[in-house]
């Protein structure tokens, strides 16, 4: 039996997938780059933050929606 995803979930499936690619990208620009985030500049500060951020909120949603359809 197919399941139908709703909007929500198509969301939030897509944001943890940019999250991923995120990711992804700063574990390899970490190898890169200089590892101490005081000579970075302020705008990759700002993104890194930013997609902490981003991540969390991916995984607190991610949770919300997996108990939530377990108290049906």
């Amino acid at each position: 039996m197919k399941k139908e995803l709703s909007i929500k979930e198509y969301f939030l499936y897509t944001l943890l997938a940019l999250c991923g690619f995120a990711i992804w990208y700063f574990a390899t620009a970490f190898v890169i780059m200089d590892l101490n985030i005081v000579n970075w500049s302020e705008a990759t500060r700002f993104l890194v933050i930013t997609e902490g951020l981003v991540t969390a909120v991916g995984i607190v949603a991610l949770t919300y929606l997996t108990r939530s359809k377990q108290n049906y």
